[in-house]
């Protein structure tokens, strides 16, 4: 999915309406959201903290670009994992020490 959009953004003559991606904004917000969240839980499986924090951190700044966006339970529900990693390595640090 994400090589099709960037190819199709890369190739479509600029008559073609509602294809590739339509402005900067719209490509930001979609580094943030799915890149970043895929990203995030795919390093979240090795180093929880990193992982977590990276799609966290994501999500802010994709609703930051995307207000329209923040009460979408399918994005936010998407995002909800890397939370759930950053909270486990919190809990996980405090009970080493």
């Amino acid at each position: 999915m994400v090589g099709a959009h960037l190819i199709d953004a890369l190739f479509v003559s600029k008559e073609s309406i509602g294809e590739g991606f339509n402005s900067t904004t719209e490509m930001i917000s979609f580094l943030f959201f799915p890149i970043s969240i895929m990203v995030g839980l795919g390093i979240a499986l090795k180093w929880y903290r990193i992982g977590g924090f990276i799609t966290t951190i994501g999500i802010i700044c994709f609703h930051f670009f995307r207000p329209d966006l923040l009460f979408n339970t399918m994005i936010d529900g998407l995002a909800f994992p890397g939370l759930l990693f950053l909270i486990y390595s919190f809990l996980n640090n405090r009970q080493a020490n």
